[in-house]
This record gives C-alpha cells, structure tokens and sequence, in this order.
C-alpha cells in the first residue's frame, strides 16, 4: 500500500482501491502518517481524505535534521 500511494500510476492507484477499499487506504494514511509516506505524498493523501487528525510520527520534528534530502 505504501508504495502504491508514494510511486503508484493510474492504473495501480485505481487496483490499489479496488483490492483494499477507500476505507482501509484512508485508515492506513491516518495510522502511518509522515513516517511511512513522504511528506509530500502524506500532504496530498491526507488532503485527498479530508483528514482532520492522524497519529503523529515520534520525533516527526526530526526528520528533517537528520536526513535534509
């Protein structure tokens, strides 16, 4: 699921919701947060869902000091 919603096309997003539902995508951004997406792709998911909270990463303040790229 991770690498589908981060590198998916199309045709894998469209499978991606057919095989697991909008219910189970929507719950695995809201319980995996910026840990397991880029920040880029969990901004757009969480947009995409209308999430208004989410679990937060431990240390999420971190990521950007210790990795920059």
């Amino acid at each position: 699921m991770q690498r589908v919603l981060e590198y998916g096309d199309l045709a894998e997003l469209r499978w991606l919701f057919e095989t697991y539902g909008r219910s189970a995508i929507n719950e695995f951004v809201r319980q995996r947060d910026e840990s397991w997406l880029s920040r880029r792709a969990f901004y757009f998911w969480r947009r995409y869902f209308k999430l208004q909270s989410w679990k937060r990463a431990p240390n999420h303040h971190l990521r950007e000091q210790l990795w920059p790229f």
